[in-house]
C-alpha cells in the first residue's frame, strides 16, 4: 500500500502524500535543510492549503525562484516584493560559467533577507530539536553554490561527453575487465563511517576516458587518492548522480537517471550521531526505493544494469555495517 501511494505521488503533480509530522520533516530536511519545517507548514500541507511552492520541499531542492517565492509568501506582505529582490538564475551557458561575480550577486538577496529574519520568532526546529529562525542562511548560501557548481559541472560533463561520443558512436558495452564490479568483493569493505563530507573535485573528461566502467564506479565508491578506502554512506547518498552520465561517461543516458532527487550535503553537516542515523536511514531507503530492481525502466543497457546493481550493493553494504 505505501508503494502504492509513493508511485501515485511520484506521478501525479497534484497527488502529494504526506507522513507524519516527524517524518515530513526528516523527508524536507534532506531536500531543503535551510529550512525550518515547522508544525504549522505542515498543517497547512495537511488540509490542503498550501500554495504549491511547498509541494515539492520534500521530493528535491527548491530552484532559485522558488526559494525566493517562498520567502516572498512567509516574510514580505504583498506588493512589497521589492523588499526582496529576486536572487540571480543559473548558468545555461558557457559564457555563464565564466562569471566569477554570479555566486557574489546574491549578496543584496542574503541581506535582505536576513534583516527580515530578524523580525521573526524563532521556530522549533525538529531535526536539530532547538529553536532556529525560518531560514538557515548558512545552510541556504551553500545551497545557492552547490546549485550553481552542479550546473556548471552538468554543462561541463555533457558538452565534453558529446565531444566524446558523436552521433553514431556509443560508449563501449562492458567497460569492465573480465568481472561483474556489483559482485567486486572490494567494494565497500573499508570500516563504515559516519564521517564529515570532503569535497573530492569531479574526475575531468581526460582523467576518465581511459578507465573501465568498473574503474569509473569505484571514483565514485571510493577515497582519492588510490581510492582503496570506501566513502562514507552520507558522502555516498550526496554523490550518486557523479556516477550517472553524463558526469560518468562510460554509461549511456536515460531519462530514468534524471528522477534521481539529490540530497543536501548540509543535511549531515554539523550532526551528531543521534540527529545523523535517522535522516541517514531515511536517506537510505530513498535511496534504496530508486535502486530497486523491481522499479529500473526495463530497456536498460547492460551498462546500465551493472551501474544500477553496483551502487545498490556499495550502499547496502556501508547501510549494513552502520545499522546492522
Amino acid at each position: 500500500v505505501t508503494s502504492m501511494f509513493n508511485d501515485m505521488d511520484n506521478t501525479f503533480d497534484s497527488f502529494d502524500v504526506l507522513d507524519d509530522y516527524w517524518g515530513e520533516a526528516m523527508e524536507v530536511y534532506l531536500h531543503n535543510p535551510w529550512l525550518t519545517y515547522s508544525k504549522g507548514l505542515h498543517r497547512l500541507r495537511e488540509v490542503g492549503l498550501a500554495p504549491d511552492v511547498f509541494g515539492d520541499l520534500d521530493q528535491r531542492s527548491l530552484t532559485l525562484d522558488e526559494i525566493h517565492q517562498l520567502c516572498l509568501m512567509l516574510f514580505v506582505w504583498e506588493g512589497e516584493s521589492a523588499n526582496l529582490p529576486l536572487p540571480p538564475y543559473q548558468p545555461t551557458s558557457i559564457r555563464h560559467l565564466e562569471r566569477h561575480s554570479w555566486i557574489e550577486s546574491w549578496i543584496p538577496f542574503i541581506m535582505a533577507l536576513e534583516g527580515l529574519l530578524e523580525k521573526e520568532k524563532l521556530q522549533w526546529n525538529p531535526i536539530t530539536k532547538r529553536m532556529a529562525p525560518w531560514i538557515d542562511l548558512k545552510k541556504l548560501q551553500s545551497n545557492l553554490k552547490s546549485q550553481f557548481e552542479e550546473s556548471s559541472d552538468r554543462f561541463e560533463a555533457r558538452r565534453s561527453f558529446a565531444h566524446a561520443n558523436p552521433p553514431g558512436r556509443r560508449p563501449a558495452r562492458h567497460g569492465h575487465r573480465g568481472r561483474d564490479p556489483a559482485g567486486d568483493k572490494g567494494f565497500g569493505r573499508s570500516p563504515p563511517a559516519m564521517s564529515p563530507i570532503h569535497e573530492n573535485k569531479p574526475q575531468t573528461d581526460s582523467g576518465l576516458s581511459d578507465l573501465t566502467l568498473e574503474e569509473a564506479i569505484q571514483r565514485w565508491s571510493h577515497q582519492p587518492p588510490n581510492y582503496k578506502r570506501a566513502n562514507s554512506l552520507q558522502r555516498l547518498l550526496i554523490t550518486v548522480p557523479r556516477a550517472f552520465p553524463p558526469m560518468n561517461h562510460k554509461v549511456e543516458e536515460h531519462e530514468y537517471f534524471s528522477k534521481w532527487k539529490t540530497f543536501d550535503k548540509e543535511a549531515f553537516s554539523d550532526m551528531g550521531d543521534d540527529e545523523l542515523k535517522p535522516l541517514l536511514y531515511r536517506a537510505t531507503r530513498k535511496a534504496k526505493f530508486f535502486l530497486h530492481p523491481d522499479k529500473l525502466p526495463k530497456d536498460l543497457t547492460e551498462n546500465q544494469t551493472i551501474l544500477f546493481s553496483t551502487i545498490w550493493n556499495v550502499i547496502a553494504e556501508q547501510e549494513a555495517a552502520i545499522f546492522g
